[in-house]
């Protein structure tokens, strides 16, 4: 059962979660058009996307996620997520309190990781499938399954307190984020014919300049290589889920040659769309 309280900054939800072992597992639908709330748990939540596209926001940059995306967000992070127009998002979330946990048994950075990190992985990596493989020990319960979580848990935090010096935390600005929200969802819901960048400023009430700023000081990047990597973002998850063909997927996306698209994927995954899908093949 959820309980919810008021932080000045972000609506706080906390999760009951039982004392002899404080982890749970849940799965969750989000719906298109559903506007989203900041909100932080207080617990590690470690979110597997399934199914879906959109943006998930967080207190100092936003990401698009596709299916096979998987996010450790810190008790004490700030974030929404952002769904696509144009279907629904099917999740998986594990929420554990760490401190009850692991108590001190381990290196007290990992309970730092636990509070103030955010990572993205692939269920395809090594830390993606200890997500997984965490998830399906909960709930078989086979024989030692807590120890396999506990074991699960402490490969997910190492994996981000090591990523955490590459990408030094930005300050805390949810209200800056929140700033940005109408401009996200619509890239979100028209990436394949998006508005010039002067519109996207109007709807955040900036101008032009300012807009940028505040898109790359938030999202860490320009609102034009935001648009590409959701638009790639979006053909990957097309490329694993449908037999589309590569250049209907590639056009449905926004791109106006398969040349472009090409190199856009190519850029952002090191591999070309092509052998995306041969992956997907190879594991049938």
């Amino acid at each position: 059962m959820q309980q919810r309280a008021s932080t000045p900054a972000a609506r706080l939800q906390t999760w009951r979660l039982e004392p002899a072992f404080p982890v749970t597992v849940v799965d969750y639908r989000h719906e298109p058009g559903a506007r989203p709330d900041f909100h932080l748990h207080g617990a590690l939540e470690i979110g597997w996307c399934r199914s879906g596209t959109g943006a998930l926001e967080l207190e100092d940059h936003a990401e698009p996620f596709r299916p096979g995306d998987v996010f450790a967000i810190g008790g004490g992070i700030a974030h929404a997520a952002r769904t696509a127009s144009s279907g629904t998002n099917d999740w998986t979330y594990v929420f554990i309190d760490v401190a009850a946990l692991l108590g001190g048994g381990v290196d007290p950075e990992l309970h730092d990781a636990a509070a103030a990190s955010s990572a993205r992985f692939r269920v395809d990596d090594a830390t993606g499938a200890a997500a997984l493989a965490l998830i399906d020990e909960f709930r078989r319960r086979g024989p030692c399954w807590r120890d396999a979580v506990r074991a699960r848990l402490i490969a997910i935090l190492v994996a981000c307190r090591r990523l955490a010096p590459r990408r030094p935390r930005a300050r805390r600005s949810v209200e800056r984020m929140r700033a940005l929200e109408p401009a996200l969802a619509w890239i979100a819901a028209a990436y394949a014919s998006p508005p010039p960048i002067t519109a996207l400023a109007r709807r955040c009430r900036l101008s032009p300049s300012q807009f940028r700023r505040a898109f790359l000081a938030q999202c860490g990047t320009t609102p034009r290589a935001y648009l590409l990597n959701h638009r790639v973002d979006v053909a990957a998850g097309l490329l694993i889920g449908t037999d589309r063909a590569v250049t209907d997927i590639a056009h449905a996306v926004g791109f106006a040659s398969l040349s472009s698209f090409n190199r856009q994927f190519q850029r952002r995954h090191a591999c070309s769309p092509r052998r995306w899908r041969a992956r997907r093949d190879a594991g049938r």
